[in-house]
């Protein structure tokens, strides 16, 4: 009797210890499958980031070279101004400084807010936090480099066809 008492004893301590040593395991691939997940979280963040900044700097340098040509238009508007064509001449000109100064102010912000290895290089930080709140400012800006070449092409479009027809 006290052996099968000893026996059922030693039975109850031997599985109250592997339990033990399982249960840290499970934690353990439980952590490591967290981990993963976050990492492939955080990479698709930086991927995002990163294909928004190519698209804002492509819309950027696609209508920065047209900088030159507004201020030529806005000249030759100024001189093809008179009192007959003041009306249709005016909004013209407006829309071009529009384009202008929205160049001028997305330049600026843009700038700001992101590092010259974050604009030629991409997000490198590991820090998700970081990464969704960059994220944002440059889903911000995208949309604004968006906004900033139709509006530059529109103007000058415009422009030409009046300046054109002169």
């Amino acid at each position: 009797m006290k052996k099968t008492i000893a026996f059922a004893l030693l039975l109850v301590l031997n599985f109250g210890f592997q339990s033990c040593q399982e249960e840290p395991k499970k934690d353990k691939q439980e952590r490591t499958e967290e981990v993963t997940n976050s990492d492939a979280e955080t990479k698709n963040l930086q991927n995002e980031f990163n294909k928004l900044m190519k698209e804002s700097v492509a819309a950027h340098d696609e209508v920065m070279p047209k900088m030159g040509t507004i201020n030529e238009s806005l000249e030759k508007l100024k001189e093809l101004s008179n009192q007959e064509n003041k009306e249709e001449v005016e909004p013209i000109m407006e829309e071009l400084k529009t384009g202008h100064e929205m160049m001028m102010s997305w330049m600026k912000g843009f700038g700001g807010d992101f590092t010259r290895e974050e604009i030629n290089q991409g997000i490198s930080t590991e820090d998700e936090e970081e990464i969704k709140q960059k994220l944002e400012l440059i889903k911000k800006h995208h949309k604004e480099a968006q906004e900033m070449k139709k509006q530059i092409t529109k103007s000058l479009q415009e422009a030409e066809e009046f300046i054109e027809q002169a």
